[in-house]
């Protein structure tokens, strides 16, 4: 049985022809944004004109209080409680209440996809946005159940809030069926860069602060592999490691490899002058990284992941979920030197006894011009029905939403929440924001090409780049031309 739950604020007619508004709260505005890779030029504030829908639903499609690592308060809460986020999202969706003469209102529901996809089919389409999963969305645009963000009337992709760099990785043959703005923070609070454990690094006896190292540019894989293999030890010396000994990093030697080639900005695809996609991922610089590293990530104990910390089978019944539970007792508690992870992961560590802070992902080598911070394609995404039955104003107010997030939900998810509440040395800060002004996404991955998205951890593992790449390159060629076809199929 669907559960469902109306929400709804107390609507307000606004009576000014013509507004821009400028401010949510006092929290303040925030122009940081256009530093994004791709970020737009549009500098002047955009206006909004007031309009009386006779107070009519607007209504997102979004997660009930069932999930545990997903869910967010983004869209709707019923109160502030006195939190800047949640006070941030009150008044941002009143503001365009009182603008549109609408009511803005969330559905909760298990699984948005599946009740999405059960009200379609019934020809009950009664929302206007979808907020799930972007790999569990992707199938919806496969099967042309989406509209196409490009096509919203009122909607200025430009700008800042429509996070340049997503606009530019999303759009796929064409269409963008799947979209973020600052509606939701995803954009940032899934930008997978490294955490570091402080009091590890300290009792290595290093002098030279990793801060100073990415200020310098030599923050680089050579240092975060020659740290990750030093600090890994049998801490109580019975020969057996478990999760009580110390390591270099979360997660196992194959991820480790695959996740440098990222760090590299190597991506599976590469987009061509006709709008075609090109496989980019055998590469020499892939090649050089499994050559310079795979030995020494392999030398010893260095990595500790999930499985080790779950096969141990610890309590974990006060943990909100067995992957919260299992970063807490590995890194929380002080077994990790680096972990791999993002903004959200920073309420999880409130209670932890070390010190932490949080470095950008390292270059290749002091050459290497761009930093890439790429967003888990798995994070809450939006998406617009092609059922839906108020399309034509669709755009407006979520370009709306999206303006007044960016004004006041941004800083007070940004600064006020990440960096000030949870951030006690202000060397993070600038760490922080080398991540917020680099972030990529991969689109093979948002749209499930198995066979793509698999090529670069084989040939990781096998060590026989040329002849994995030979064996599935034909595949994923095919897998690429038939998804992109698919897409630029929908008029």
């Amino acid at each position: 049985m669907t559960i469902k739950r109306h929400i709804s604020f107390v609507l307000a007619l606004a009576s000014v022809m013509q507004i821009s508004l400028a401010s949510c709260s006092d929290l303040g505005a925030n122009s940081s944004s256009s530093a994004l890779y791709g970020s737009s030029t549009v500098t002047a504030p955009p206006s909004f004109e007031s309009e009386d829908h006779n107070g009519e639903k607007f209504t997102f499609l979004i997660y009930n209080d069932h999930a545990t690592d997903y869910t967010d308060n983004y869209i709707w809460v019923e109160n502030s409680n006195g939190n800047a986020l949640r006070e941030a999202v009150v008044n941002r969706n009143i503001a365009a209440e009182e603008l549109f003469n609408i009511k803005v209102t969330a559905d909760e529901v298990y699984s948005p996809k599946y009740e999405a996809i059960v009200r379609m089919q019934a020809g009950q389409c009664d929302f206007d946005v979808m907020y799930e999963w972007g790999t569990r969305t992707s199938s919806l645009a496969i099967d042309g159940l989406l509209y196409d963000f490009k096509d919203l009337e009122d909607v200025d992709l430009s700008r800042s809030y429509w996070i340049p760099s997503a606009r530019e990785d999303l759009t796929v043959g064409g269409k963008m069926y799947i979209a973020t703005n600052y509606i939701t923070m995803n954009s940032i609070g899934w930008a997978n860069f490294i955490y570091f454990n402080k009091t590890l690094y300290s009792e290595l006896g290093n002098t030279d602060s990793l801060y100073d190292l990415v200020d310098a540019k030599e923050w680089t894989f050579d240092k975060y592999v020659d740290l990750a293999v030093s600090v890994s030890t049998d801490i109580d010396g019975d020969g057996i490691m478990t999760s009580a000994d110390q390591y270099g990093v979360w997660g196992n030697v194959n991820r480790c490899l695959t996740d440098l080639t990222r760090y590299a900005g190597i991506q599976n695809t590469k987009k061509q002058s006709d709008g075609s996609y090109a496989l980019s991922i055998y590469s020499e610089t892939a090649v050089d990284i499994y050559i310079s590293f795979k030995n020494k990530l392999d030398s010893g104990d260095v990595f500790i992941d999930y499985e080790n910390i779950w096969g141990e089978k610890p309590d974990l019944s006060a943990f909100a979920s067995r992957y919260k539970g299992a970063r807490f007792l590995g890194f929380g508690e002080g077994h990790v030197l680096f972990m791999p992870g993002s903004m959200d992961m920073t309420h999880e560590f409130v209670e932890m006894q070390d010190d932490y802070g949080v470095l950008p992902n390292p270059l290749m080598d002091s050459t290497q011009e761009s930093y890439y911070h790429f967003v888990d394609t798995n994070a809450p995404m939006f998406s617009i029905p092609v059922q839906g039955e108020k399309i034509d104003t669709t755009g407006k107010i979520l370009e709306f939403l999206a303006y007044k997030s960016e004004e006041c939900l941004l800083p007070a998810f940004f600064e006020t929440t990440i960096k000030s509440k949870r951030m006690p040395d202000t060397m993070d800060y600038k760490m922080l924001d080398i991540v917020k002004n680099s972030i990529k996404y991969e689109w093979t991955e948002l749209y499930g090409l198995s066979v793509t998205n698999s090529v670069m951890s084989k040939m990781m593992t096998s060590g026989s780049f040329k002849s994995v790449y030979n064996r599935l390159a034909s595949k994923a060629k095919a897998e690429i031309k038939s998804c992109v076809t698919t897409l630029e199929s929908y008029d």
